[in-house]
């Protein structure tokens, strides 16, 4: 199955360098016949797509347009594939706007390009977090090939991506109007996994991140959810006593009675600091911990679960575990728990054995490191 993504047809703007971004721009006569290029195009090379979906703007929409009614394939405008959100700078052409904000364009142009935003806008790293995960849907939807009417930084921030290129450097995959992409599913789901593992990074827990804390917690609790791998959060009503705890459980001159040394980390996703999972990893292991808790307990918000960052996070934890000298790592998860077990078993997991945890019932797994 394969992607065909191509930038929308030729608008005014592009013919005047101006800055478009999220503002809804329309086709220019010229925008218009390259669209209908692209639908004759399609049919005299026999590209057969099953769909046709665009972006929810109107250049894009009037691209599909033109080439679903040449080719009868139809169309569907989508949510997430439109163009990244430059903010104040929308309108203005490049040169303009160093010239006339000159200290905040220096500032973002140095900067990661990936993480910065422009003022009022969002960063690339945005864009690619609505961007990818509708792809990846898109491609588990179809069987056969569809196409994919979007804008010119989100194919260049793809590229950048599949290609281990620096954003700085995104130019360099710059396409011209209605040219023509083609990805593979296999390479639109190692993008997607690739950009989750460098995301997210895993943070011992301040008062940095107080208000996500709360969130996490509150969210968890009102639910009536377990916070697995949170080092007993939901029992401390002062986040500052709870980081000093975490912090005291890594020794075992102040680990508190019952529990074994252990290092709790949050899970923090890069693009706006929110914590998004926690893990707590066990040095070792009591009787209990070797029978069901392992030495690994983890657990992912309510609101960001189904996007990868469970398996990344476990990968990074992993990583961990081998720094400070585990080589094998038991990890449980209740039998009913099919995501976590597939979390653990694509991490390297094997299973060994099942046991009676009160009234369900455990799968065990090892790790090798």
């Amino acid at each position: 199955m394969k992607i065909y993504l191509t930038r929308h047809g030729q608008t005014d703007w592009n013919v005047a360098k101006r800055i478009q971004g999220s503002t809804d721009i329309p086709l220019n006569q010229e925008g218009i016949s390259q669209a209908q290029n692209l639908g004759n195009t399609l049919l005299s090379e026999n590209i057969n797509i099953s769909k046709i979906y665009s972006s929810n703007k109107k250049r894009a929409i009037r691209t599909a347009q033109e080439v679903s009614e040449i080719t009868e394939i139809p169309y569907e405008v989508v949510d997430d594939l439109q163009e990244v959100h430059l903010g104040e700078w929308e309108g203005l052409s490049w040169d303009e706007v160093r010239e006339k904000d000159t200290i905040r364009y220096e500032k973002w142009f140095q900067a990661d390009r990936r993480t910065v935003k422009s003022p009022q806008g969002e960063s690339y790293q945005q864009v690619m977090e609505r961007v990818l995960p509708k792809l990846l849907n898109l491609s588990k939807d179809h069987d056969e090939d569809i196409l994919v009417v979007t804008h010119g930084a989100v194919i260049m921030s793809l590229l950048s991506l599949l290609n281990d290129a620096p954003f700085e450097e995104m130019t360099q995959f710059r396409v011209p109007n209605t040219k023509v992409v083609e990805l593979t599913r296999s390479q639109v789901q190692a993008c997607y996994k690739k950009f989750v593992v460098e995301s997210i990074k895993l943070e011992k827990p301040s008062l940095r991140y107080l208000d996500s804390i709360l969130r996490y917690k509150n969210t968890a609790v009102n639910s009536g959810e377990v916070l697995h791998g949170s080092s007993g959060l939901e029992n401390f009503d002062n986040i500052e006593e709870w980081c000093q705890q975490t912090f005291m459980d890594e020794y075992k001159e102040t680990v508190r009675e019952g529990y074994v040394p252990a290092t709790t980390f949050l899970c923090v996703r890069k693009s706006d600091e929110q914590v998004v999972g926690m893990i707590n990893i066990r040095r070792e292991l009591n009787d209990y911990l070797s029978k069901f808790g392992g030495h690994i307990g983890y657990s992912i918000h309510q609101d960001e679960r189904r996007k990868s960052y469970a398996k990344s996070m476990l990968q990074k934890a992993l990583e961990y575990c081998k720094e400070i000298g585990l080589e094998h790592v038991l990890i449980t998860a209740d039998s009913n728990n099919i995501a976590s077990q597939k979390t653990i078993e694509s991490c390297g997991g094997v299973f060994e054995n099942e046991v009676k945890d009160g009234d369900g019932m455990l799968r065990r797994y090892w790790i090798t490191l």
